[in-house]
């Protein structure tokens, strides 16, 4: 369990995929899922809030490169989780973060202060509702 009360869950595997992504700054390459409600809010545009309940979890791996240059997912890195709950999370706009790290899982974080870290960062995305990396709908297509 994170500092904040998150606890780590098994069922972000049953979830839709909604993103990928690759770091070259840390070397990583990530798989991003959303349950349910966070998949129908990026389907029907309501992210400006996310709507209550919305999760969104990250799998990060280690890259790999092989000698022609092609990159491939490596060892595990870690799992990350934000879920919006404006009763539990108000001073992060509602979003409440955890990062669990390496094979054993391991809560990121010394104090309840790596909550403010991770939003500190996420403020980048602020037209997206705090979240990075969301796919684009089929309507941006046209």
């Amino acid at each position: 369990m994170a500092l904040n009360g998150i606890t780590y869950f098994d069922d972000y595997k049953n979830w839709k995929p909604i993103s990928t992504t690759t770091r070259f700054d840390s070397g990583t390459m990530r798989v991003i899922y959303g349950n349910d409600i966070a998949v129908k809010a990026i389907e029907t545009d309501q992210i400006r809030p996310w709507p209550q309940g919305s999760i969104i979890v990250k799998v990060v791996w280690d890259q790999l490169e092989n000698t022609s240059g092609e990159v491939r997912a490596g060892t595990f890195n870690n799992i990350q989780i934000m879920i919006k709950d404006d009763q539990r999370f108000p001073d992060t706009e509602g979003w409440g973060f955890a990062r669990f790290n390496g094979l054993e899982l391991k809560p990121y974080g010394q104090s309840l202060a790596f909550q403010t870290t991770c939003f500190n960062c996420h403020k980048l995305a602020d037209k997206n509702g705090y979240v990075f990396d969301i796919p684009l709908r089929k309507a941006d297509l046209h």
